[in-house]
Protein backbone atom coordinates (compact mmCIF):
# COMPACT_ATOMS: atom_id res chain seq x y z
CA UNK A 1 0.00 0.00 0.00
CA UNK A 2 1.22 3.51 -0.75
CA UNK A 3 0.64 6.50 1.52
CA UNK A 4 1.10 10.14 0.53
CA UNK A 5 1.99 12.65 3.25
CA UNK A 6 1.59 16.27 2.22
CA UNK A 7 2.90 19.45 3.84
CA UNK A 8 5.52 17.77 6.00
CA UNK A 9 7.92 20.31 7.47
CA UNK A 10 11.18 20.46 5.47
CA UNK A 11 13.30 20.39 8.64
CA UNK A 12 11.57 17.16 9.68
CA UNK A 13 12.17 15.64 6.25
CA UNK A 14 15.84 16.60 6.42
CA UNK A 15 16.24 15.02 9.87
CA UNK A 16 14.56 11.86 8.59
CA UNK A 17 16.92 11.80 5.59
CA UNK A 18 19.96 12.15 7.86
CA UNK A 19 18.74 9.39 10.18
CA UNK A 20 18.01 7.09 7.24
CA UNK A 21 21.43 7.73 5.73
CA UNK A 22 23.02 6.92 9.09
CA UNK A 23 21.32 3.52 8.94
CA UNK A 24 22.19 3.09 5.27
CA UNK A 25 18.52 3.08 4.27
CA UNK A 26 16.50 5.08 1.82
CA UNK A 27 14.19 7.72 3.27
CA UNK A 28 11.15 5.66 2.30
CA UNK A 29 12.54 2.45 3.82
CA UNK A 30 13.38 4.21 7.09
CA UNK A 31 9.96 5.86 7.34
CA UNK A 32 8.38 2.43 6.78
CA UNK A 33 10.44 0.98 9.65
CA UNK A 34 9.59 3.94 11.89
CA UNK A 35 5.87 3.52 11.23
CA UNK A 36 5.95 -0.25 11.75
CA UNK A 37 7.91 0.06 15.01
CA UNK A 38 5.62 2.82 16.27
CA UNK A 39 2.50 0.75 15.61
CA UNK A 40 4.09 -2.24 17.39
CA UNK A 41 5.14 -0.11 20.38
CA UNK A 42 1.66 1.38 20.71
CA UNK A 43 0.17 -2.10 20.65
CA UNK A 44 2.59 -3.24 23.37
CA UNK A 45 1.71 -0.21 25.54
CA UNK A 46 -1.99 -0.89 25.04
CA UNK A 47 -1.53 -4.52 26.13
CA UNK A 48 0.57 -3.43 29.13
CA UNK A 49 -2.08 -0.91 30.22
CA UNK A 50 -4.80 -3.54 29.93
CA UNK A 51 -2.79 -6.07 31.98
CA UNK A 52 -2.03 -3.41 34.58
CA UNK A 53 -5.69 -2.46 34.89
CA UNK A 54 -6.68 -6.12 35.22
CA UNK A 55 -4.14 -6.68 37.99
CA UNK A 56 -5.23 -3.51 39.80
CA UNK A 57 -8.87 -4.61 39.57
CA UNK A 58 -8.02 -8.06 40.94
CA UNK A 59 -6.16 -6.49 43.87
CA UNK A 60 -9.06 -4.13 44.60
CA UNK A 61 -11.60 -6.97 44.44
CA UNK A 62 -9.50 -9.20 46.70
CA UNK A 63 -9.76 -6.65 49.49
CA UNK A 64 -6.05 -7.03 50.16
CA UNK A 65 -4.61 -4.02 52.00
CA UNK A 66 -1.11 -2.73 51.49
CA UNK A 67 0.93 -0.69 53.94
CA UNK A 68 1.53 2.99 53.44
CA UNK A 69 4.92 3.26 51.72
CA UNK A 70 5.39 6.98 52.33
CA UNK A 71 7.97 6.40 55.06
CA UNK A 72 9.94 3.92 52.90
CA UNK A 73 10.00 6.41 50.04
CA UNK A 74 11.26 9.12 52.39
CA UNK A 75 14.02 6.81 53.64
CA UNK A 76 15.08 6.03 50.06
CA UNK A 77 15.11 9.73 49.20
CA UNK A 78 17.15 10.56 52.32
CA UNK A 79 19.60 7.72 51.60
CA UNK A 80 20.07 8.99 48.05
CA UNK A 81 20.71 12.50 49.40
CA UNK A 82 23.29 11.10 51.86
CA UNK A 83 25.10 9.30 49.04
CA UNK A 84 25.04 12.47 46.94
CA UNK A 85 26.64 14.42 49.80
CA UNK A 86 29.26 11.67 50.13
CA UNK A 87 30.09 11.78 46.42
CA UNK A 88 30.19 15.60 46.47
CA UNK A 89 32.65 15.48 49.40
CA UNK A 90 34.78 12.89 47.59
CA UNK A 91 34.86 15.10 44.49
CA UNK A 92 35.93 18.12 46.55
CA UNK A 93 38.65 16.10 48.29
CA UNK A 94 39.88 14.73 44.97
CA UNK A 95 39.98 18.25 43.51
CA UNK A 96 41.80 19.55 46.61
CA UNK A 97 44.37 16.74 46.37
CA UNK A 98 45.04 17.47 42.71
CA UNK A 99 45.25 21.21 43.27
CA UNK A 100 47.55 20.96 46.29
CA UNK A 101 49.87 18.35 44.85
CA UNK A 102 49.43 16.26 48.00
CA UNK A 103 49.34 12.49 47.94
CA UNK A 104 46.28 10.35 48.48
CA UNK A 105 47.63 9.40 51.92
CA UNK A 106 46.90 13.01 52.98
CA UNK A 107 43.18 12.47 52.34
CA UNK A 108 42.35 11.75 56.02
CA UNK A 109 43.20 15.34 56.90
CA UNK A 110 41.15 16.61 53.97
CA UNK A 111 38.16 14.51 55.09
CA UNK A 112 38.38 16.05 58.55
CA UNK A 113 38.54 19.55 57.05
CA UNK A 114 35.60 18.81 54.78
CA UNK A 115 33.46 17.66 57.73
CA UNK A 116 34.17 20.97 59.45
CA UNK A 117 32.92 23.02 56.46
Amino acid sequence: MNILIEDLDEATVEKLREQAAGKQRSLEADIKVILEETVEQREQWKNWRERTRRIADEIRQSGQKFPDTTELLREDRDTAADWQRTWDAADRISDDLRASGRKFSDSTELLRQDRER
